[in-house]
């Protein structure tokens, strides 16, 4: 009886992540991007897989066990489980945000080295839908861009203009200037920066994290998962969260987008 017992503990254990992964893999729902990964919603996800399995063992302990058919019998199995999951969760938890400090540094390392000539070819991708908008803009326009607590302004020519993104309380503004890209980290939040550029409609948000120049995008390759935008090979991808699809599509080229 306990070999069985046992068996149909470590059954009731695995069958439910299963399920889980399969149904995670075959709805790709948003929720459970990489890119929005959190602490939280790793617990939540952890939740949906215990309270389940809690479920199992609160079954096999009725038939097997002789416990009570009540809340509180159940309240003792989900206990069991999470005392045994906890170990395992923190380690899980522990080396995602590892892996995530890990992008992140890379990231802002490859921007940061970036000093490069900035091509013809490069200066002539400009969207087709954009040209007329170009145009009929004045070059150079400047706009000042203050920090949080306006202790610090930063002149930015919308033309130079890649993309930003946010960290925390900080904000990474990418952008041209004298043939080289840049960076300038400022004090704020990526909707207050919004705010200062919305007076130009090419500069639109396509993740929680970033803003872009829509008029610097060369092409937009991925799936139903998700989407990577390009500026450059010199520049990393840049996401796009499901979210946000459509509204790209409504200020770029329907061509700029290749299917994985």
């Amino acid at each position: 009886m306990q070999v069985f017992l046992a068996t149909s503990y470590a059954i009731s254990t695995f069958i439910i992540p299963f399920i889980f992964i399969s149904f995670r893999g075959i709805f790709k729902l948003p929720f459970f991007e990489k890119q929005n990964w959190t602490v939280g919603k790793e617990i939540l996800t952890a939740l949906f897989i215990l309270l389940p399995i809690a479920l199992l063992y609160f079954l096999i302990d009725i038939n097997y066990n002789n416990v009570s058919k009540s809340l509180f019998g159940y309240l003792i199995a989900l206990e069991q489980v999470c005392l045994l999951a906890i170990i395992p969760m923190l380690i899980i938890i522990i080396l995602k945000v590892n892996i995530l400090l890990q992008s992140k540094v890379a990231q802002r390392e490859k921007i940061e080295d970036v000093n490069i000539d900035i091509s013809k070819k490069e200066k002539q991708s400009i969207n087709p839908i954009h040209k007329n908008e170009i145009e009929n803009e004045s070059p150079g326009k400047i706009v000042t861009i203050k920090s949080e607590n306006k202790s610090d302004e930063f002149n930015l020519n919308l033309e130079s203009f890649n993309y930003a993104i946010s960290e925390g309380n900080y904000v990474d503004i990418i952008y041209n200037q004298n043939g080289t890209i840049k960076k300038k980290t400022i004090r704020g939040t990526l909707k207050r920066l919004q705010q200062d550029l919305s007076m130009t409609s090419s500069i639109v948000q396509c993740h929680r994290s970033y803003l872009i120049n829509s008029k610097k995008i060369s092409s937009i390759q991925g799936n139903s998962r998700g989407y990577k935008i390009k500026i450059s090979n010199d520049l990393p991808s840049i996401p796009v969260s499901r979210k946000y699809i459509s509204s790209i599509k409504n200020v770029i080229d329907p061509s700029l987008f290749k299917q994985e």
